[in-house]
């Protein structure tokens, strides 16, 4: 396969050419940021393939490419995965290759100056199909959450690199956030929704 022709390259130096425009948030053109990745929609076997295997509590998740500015993540879900709302300390896309996701992003509106205490506000609630993005832009707005609803929905993750392990995860109802590893949230987010 020529480098003209690979999906993951083509789709990188898609993204790097967003980032020089805008390195601090190029979440700000959804379409821009669906343009820069669609070559990857219907290549993620293959790429899933020949990606390196990333160690994860996910059965399918996999490093596509990676620079010191640049993570490329390809998984796989299934309608049992469900993210609450939390954040990540940056900013990510998250591309529908295969099979649908309800995708929520939010803002903070408070100052972040008292610990346990978060005010945020609904500003994106959508089905994205296989060719849509999810944005969530850089701190203090990189708040999300989302329901896989399809069996075999393959999804790939943009972000500037990895994501803190631990993070804040919100409870709209009271206003506030605690500190976990995403893997505990997950755990106990789909266990209240049994």
């Amino acid at each position: 396969m020529s480098v003209n022709s690979d999906p993951i390259r083509i789709a990188a130096t898609n993204m790097a050419a967003l980032l020089a425009r805008d390195p601090l948030d190029p979440t700000k053109d959804p379409d821009a940021l669906a343009a820069a990745l669609a070559p990857l929609v219907g290549s993620h076997e293959a790429l899933f393939e020949v990606a390196q295997q990333r160690p994860t509590a996910l059965k399918r998740s996999r490093l596509a490419y990676y620079d010191p500015g640049l993570t490329i993540l390809v998984s796989a879900f299934g309608p049992e995965f469900r993210e609450p709302i939390h954040n990540h300390g940056l900013w990510n896309v998250l591309l529908i290759c295969g099979g649908r996701m309800h995708f929520r992003g939010y803002r903070r509106l408070d100052d972040r100056s008292r610990e346990g205490y978060a005010e945020v506000s609904l500003v994106e609630d959508k089905i994205v199909s296989a060719g849509q993005i999810g944005a969530v832009g850089p701190p203090p707005h990189d708040i999300h959450a989302l329901d896989v609803l399809d069996e075999d929905t393959w999804l790939i993750t943009v972000s500037p690199g990895d994501a803190a392990r631990v993070r804040e995860i919100y409870d709209l109802a009271t206003s506030s956030y605690t500190l976990q590893t995403l893997d505990e949230a997950n755990s106990r987010h789909t266990a209240a929704l049994m």
